[in-house]
């Protein structure tokens, strides 16, 4: 089989070629555009006004950045960063809805959801339906577990209808095109306001580069050429009503339904190392395929009502969930002399949330706000597995023992929050929350006891906030948070691909985490603002990788994990620099997060699945003045993570920068917007490596497995508008 290191090199001349035409066109942009009109806001004062608790912000203030959608104006807010929402855009799964969803409101209420993340709302949101933005600076009763900067995103639905679009363009170094299109529709009928949305998009990241395996005296006994590849498409559609009646009477309804289709493919040709080779590789061993097939089904609904009721307001939430997800994996070890070895598993869990909500809030008196919650949650999860093996004489089926269980949780929570003002600058934040839970396990495992276990657990926070001075705020905030459970750790599972297996854990129970914090936030010039926070953390019952009994390993809970670290972001408008429209946002995070090894007994430094010490990111953005051109950098780096299990550590790096991004925009074709963007232009190396261990971590190296992952780069283009 030919070396596709090669075959890749071959087509790089052609794609450096291509990209170097296309990032020269983008160059002349500026150029055509300049006697475009101009979209600049003349003033700040005029559009910006500060009160007590809130910041106002009014569409002029956004207009230099032609926006289509409220996303591109919440993100344009200084100082401002939207929570909810992991690395991937993907929304944060929290605990019910008591521990609110984010820091965003839309007309001064919570999204009765919790599928969509806060981009996914505000992308709804056509520009010019917005009357005014604001950032809550004391918390909402609304996001209970919220006491720092909250958004407010007031619009009106229009008399007549109106919406936004998006078409995509995406363009890889290997010559792959992929293509999206999604929009949205905004109206209202016989007082009913409605918004429908719906998204289609085509993804494709493809690595490549070469691996090299070494015995336990560091000498190479295989080398590897190895091509990767993950897709997914799909569709996703919401539909947002809302209706306003009497007596403050508020309905909102959401409904949401994803349909995405995944394929991981990675193929490893496998040599013998020789010097004599003509490829340098030497002679072919073996070919190995993975391929790992998913299809993922779900729907949400969800919806609130709101009205005046007493002294005060009442408010009742209900939502369900539904998530399926098909997993189809075949692996196959084919070496050149000797038996082929097949592996293949079918997996269907289905999972389902069911909650319902009620709060009443009032006002004792001018000032003091207090809220009393009530939730009920069931969770429930039932998984389905089957593995086979074929070692030569047909697929045989191969047992996994736990692998097939329902898991089901019953929880109940009460909670009271209270706040006040203490003074005329300084305010106070409070809440106590308990909650009631059972967790209910029926597994086919025959060496595991079907488990039934009730906890009761106390919750709650408790925030200060105060100016210091006419420009600074200070922020403390003290709380007792509890985890969501993923219920699929409790199922054992088997990863030929990688060669591990995990044993299902049914005693898994919720972390905890106690997290202190101090804010400082000063602002300064016009829009300028600079925030940093310290914070630490002490999260009991903490979950990670753990040695069972039976010499087997899985996910468990250990006694603690302790973290602490710095935060800090700044928005820097550069006008009074003389840099007239340019803008610097930069954000970072510093953190060391430690564990005591259950292997090994002694400290670690935990960097595994977002709990990297280093995260920073810049964007540079310049609105040339007179024209309708834009242009900016984005640079990220996050650094690499560490896997620890029982006989081996992971270790994944990278180049500097992780990820950096030039783009290019024309804000006014015809009313619409044209962004280019080119992402990692050099294209972008991960540096991997495995280390095997006799027995366990305690033992001596056996072996090890390092890489290279080339990922290409990445030509983005899009056309939006309004109508």
């Amino acid at each position: 089989m030919h070396s596709l290191l090669k075959q890749n090199q071959k087509n790089n001349k052609f794609n450096r070629s291509l990209i170097s035409k296309l990032v020269r066109s983008a160059l002349l942009l500026p150029v055509i555009a300049t006697m475009a009109s101009s979209v600049y806001a003349e003033g700040v004062d005029d559009f910006v006004s500060s009160e007590d608790k809130k910041f106002t912000y009014q569409p002029q203030f956004f207009a230099r950045y032609a926006p289509q959608t409220a996303t591109d104006m919440v993100l344009q807010i200084p100082g401002f960063k939207l929570e909810g929402t992991n690395q991937n855009g993907q929304n944060n799964q929290v605990r019910g809805l008591g521990q609110g969803t984010g820091n965003l409101l839309l007309n001064g209420k919570r999204a009765s959801t919790k599928d969509n993340s806060p981009l996914d709302l505000l992308a709804r949101i056509p520009a010019e339906n917005i009357s005014y933005i604001e950032i809550l600076t004391q918390g909402s009763t609304e996001l209970s577990g919220q006491s720092g900067q909250i958004v407010n995103v007031v619009y009106q639905e229009p008399n007549q209808v109106n919406g936004y679009w998006t078409a995509s363009m995406n363009t890889q170094e290997e010559g792959v095109t992929t293509g999206g299109f999604e929009g949205s529709v905004a109206g209202k009928y016989n007082n009913i306001g409605y918004t429908v949305s719906f998204d289609r998009f085509n993804n494709e990241f493809p690595q490549w580069g070469e691996e090299q395996a070494f015995d336990e005296n560091g000498d190479v006994w295989e080398v590897r050429d190895e091509y990767s590849s993950f897709t997914n498409h799909g569709l996703n559609l919401s539909l947002g009503l809302n209706w306003e009646g009497q007596n403050e009477q508020i309905v909102n309804v959401n409904l949401s339904s994803s349909d995405v289709s995944s394929r991981f493919f990675e193929n490893s040709d496998r040599y013998q190392p020789s010097i004599n080779s003509a490829d340098n590789l030497g002679d072919l061993v073996s070919n190995v395929d993975f391929i790992s097939d998913g299809q993922q089904d779900s729907y949400e609904i969800g919806a609130d009502y709101s009205r005046a009721l007493g002294f005060g307001t009442w408010k009742l939430i209900g939502l369900r969930r539904y998530e399926e997800n098909l997993r189809e994996n075949y692996f196959d070890d084919m070496p050149v002399s000797d038996d082929s070895y097949a592996f293949r598993s079918k997996s269907k869990p289905k999972e389902t949330e069911s909650v319902i909500r009620t709060l009443y809030s009032f006002q004792p008196e001018v000032g003091h706000n207090v809220d009393i919650a009530l939730e009920g949650v069931v969770n429930n999860l039932k998984t389905s597995t089957v593995f086979e093996e074929n070692v030569g004489a047909g697929f045989e089926i191969l047992a996994v023992d736990g692998s097939n269980l329902e898991v089901n949780e019953d929880r109940a929570e009460f909670s009271v929050q209270y706040s006040r003002p203490l003074s005329d600058v300084w305010s106070m934040q409070s809440l106590i929350a308990t909650e009631y839970s059972k967790i209910s396990v029926t597994s086919d495992s025959a060496e595991t006891a079907d488990r039934s276990e009730s906890f009761q657990r106390y919750k709650g926070f408790l925030a200060i906030n105060g100016k210091i001075s006419e420009d600074s705020t200070l922020r403390a905030r003290l709380e007792r948070s509890v985890g969501q459970l993923s219920f699929g750790e409790f199922a054992s599972s088997r990863n030929a691909n990688e060669g591990t297996s995990d044993g299902g854990n049914t005693e898994l129970v919720p972390d905890q985490t106690w997290r202190a914090e101090v804010s400082y936030e000063y602002t300064f010039g016009e829009i300028d603002i600079l925030t940093l926070t310290a914070f630490t953390e002490h999260v009991d019952d903490f979950i990670t990788f753990i040695p069972f009994d039976d010499g087997t390993e899985g996910r468990g809970n250990i006694d603690k994990l302790t973290r602490h670290g710095i935060e800090i972001s700044t928005t820097i408008a550069l006008d009074r620099f003389g840099l007239e429209g340019m803008k610097l946002d930069l954000s970072g995070e510093f953190r060391d997060s430690t564990i005591t090894d259950p292997v090994t007994g002694g400290e670690i430094n935990y960097t595994q699945n977002g709990y990297n010490r280093v995260h920073y990111q810049a964007n540079f953005r310049h609105d040339i003045p007179g024209t309708a051109m834009a242009w900016g950098i984005v640079v990220e780096e996050r650094s690499g993570n560490e896997r620890y299990r029982l006989n081996q550590v992971s270790t994944n790096r990278h180049r500097w920068p992780q990820a950096h991004k030039l783009f290019f925009e024309h804000k006014d074709i015809f009313g619409m917007t044209l962004k280019m963007e080119t992402e990692d232009m050099f294209g972008f190396t991960w540096k991997n490596s495995r280390t095997f261990y006799d027995g366990d971590r305690n033992g001596d190296i056996t072996g090890q497995e390092k890489n290279r992952r080339h990922s290409p780069w990445m030509l983005r283009m899009s056309l939006n508008g309004n109508f």
